[in-house]
């Protein structure tokens, strides 16, 4: 009995025991990093619980699973066709923004997971964004009448490391969401796929061209600060992009006007957005005409937002998701200034 033979015996239970899970921190992480409207593949629904979460938050969802126990009851459970599909008999082409796999590559021997992994990646469009988990551990062989085949940080590397046409954005752990054994833990992996420039200058290994392309720009002018930035919005995110990078901010001078056209520019173009200002320190009331000694001078400091707490609240606000706890200060002397190259 493989893993697809034991979700069709077990369908009922599986379903009973994971339908209310939930997977809404890894949802949330992964459905930042997508456009709005994003085309997106729910590999291995089984109840179908994530495809309602991704449809309820405005995305265009395919789901589909090997089982046919499973896609049955998903079907029941979401009030949609469910695609009854093995993922190695998968024949996409570039038709995904984002694909959400949780809990299935696992089920996959070291010797098929590479072929698997292209199959997805091939359904993948460029840029688009994959989010997998695999269980820690180093159980490989049925378990409890499935095929379980866990990963070492060192082995999921190494599988990552083999793939060339991808970015790694960022790679956690959590326990398990049944509860029922929290000495079990999960790898929760996202993952970009880029297009591979041909560079003939270029040498090296898979591992070191793709973790040299980490940067963020998080000292930025745009047209809103008057007198110091040109930077059109528009412009700013297409060079992002064009850059090969996954996240920019925005940091204008005492201002954050522009805020809102940069968020929406960024999502629309898969960058995730960094909002920020680089404000005014006075050393006594900003009304102060004076200049003072060296060390009484004022300062600028830059300031970037996290999450909710700490941004002002508004509607525009709640509409489209601002966190704004400030993450990062850093001072910095008048007439310092960040531009994109």
């Amino acid at each position: 009995m493989d893993s697809i033979d034991y979700y069709d015996r077990y369908a009922v239970p599986y379903y009973e025991e994971t339908v209310e899970l939930s997977m809404e921190e890894q949802l949330q992480r992964f459905m930042d990093l997508l456009p709005e409207n994003a085309e997106v593949l729910d590999l291995g629904c089984g109840s179908g619980r994530d495809t309602l979460f991704l449809e309820d938050e405005g995305f265009s969802v395919t789901a589909m699973d090997g089982s046919a126990r499973m896609c049955e009851l998903a079907e029941i459970h979401t009030g949609r066709d469910i695609l009854h599909l093995r993922v190695e008999d998968m024949e996409f082409d570039d038709v995904f923004h984002g694909i959400w796999a949780c809990a299935v590559l696992g089920h996959f021997p070291p010797d098929k997971i590479q072929e698997v992994m292209q199959k997805i990646l091939n359904a993948l469009k460029d840029d688009g964004v994959l989010y997998f988990s695999v269980r820690k551990g180093d159980r490989n062989g049925r378990y409890n009448g499935r095929y379980y085949y866990d990963y070492s940080r060192d082995s999921l590397d190494d599988l990552l490391d083999s793939i060339p046409n991808i970015k790694v954005l960022d790679i956690w752990k959590t326990s398990d969401a049944r509860g029922e054994d929290h000495n079990n833990r999960w790898y929760n992996v996202l993952l970009r796929k880029v297009k591979i420039k041909k560079n003939r200058h270029h040498t090296g290994t898979v591992k070191q061209r793709r973790t040299t392309v980490e940067f963020t720009h998080l000292h930025v002018h745009t047209e809103y600060s008057l007198l110091d930035g040109s930077n059109k919005i528009n412009e700013y995110v297409a060079r992002v992009k064009e850059l090969g990078m996954d996240s920019a901010a925005i940091t204008d001078h005492g201002v954050m006007f522009g805020c809102i056209d940069f968020y929406r520019a960024a999502k629309a173009a898969g960058i995730k957005p960094i909002l920020g200002c680089e404000v005014y320190v006075a050393p006594g009331s900003r009304f102060d005409k004076e200049i003072g000694r060296e060390e009484d001078r004022y300062y600028h400091l830059v300031l970037l937002a996290e999450n909710q707490e700490g941004y002002p609240e508004s509607d525009e606000d709640r509409i489209h998701g601002f966190r704004g706890r400030f993450l990062l200060q850093t001072t910095c002397r008048p007439g310092d200034s960040g531009k994109i190259p």
